[in-house]
């Protein structure tokens, strides 16, 4: 008897609730595109006011990466390939996220929603030519799909080479 008073007061609230946004259960999706650049560079800056071409980055794979906090570590939470034409679409929970390659995972910084910062030299030590991996977005911070779902997310891969002998 006391359950059927319980159920009775319970049944009229039952399929009416509106899911609040940072419920778990709310999916969200982030659309995006993965595009690369690249520069080389034979002696002379060429400058910053260049507008370089833009290239499909296809074929790339990244994890997905949930933030807490800047304070936290990111989390991987999930991983996605990009398409021949670099777009890439990914279903989340509500939340706040980023987008790391295979490279940072175990070295994850705080706060960290872009793949990091890569340099290295081809050749002979720094007499060789010096190569710099620079990653940036159209987003100034972590993608938050706590409220709605994120179209026209852009991750731009600028890859730059140094020779340092050249004229």
């Amino acid at each position: 008897m006391m359950r059927m008073f319980l159920l009775a007061l319970i049944f009229p609230f039952l399929g009416n609730s509106q899911k609040h946004p940072t419920d778990f259960s709310v999916k969200r999706t982030i659309f995006g595109k993965v595009v690369y650049t690249s520069q080389y560079i034979g002696g002379a800056f060429k400058g910053s006011d260049i507008k370089l071409k833009e290239y499909p980055y296809s074929d790339l794979t990244l994890y997905v990466v949930k933030l807490h906090t800047v304070t936290h570590l990111p989390k991987v939470v999930r991983k996605v390939k990009t398409k021949k034409d670099g777009e890439f679409k990914v279903i989340l929970p509500a939340g706040k996220y980023g987008f790391v390659v295979r490279r940072d995972i175990g070295r994850l910084k705080k706060g960290q929603f872009l793949p990091g910062y890569k340099e290295w030299y081809e050749g002979k030590g720094k007499g060789g030519i010096k190569i710099r991996w620079e990653w940036y977005s159209n987003w100034s911070s972590a993608i938050d799909v706590s409220e709605k779902s994120v179209s026209g997310l852009k991750i731009i891969n600028n890859r730059i080479s140094v020779c340092n002998r050249c004229p």
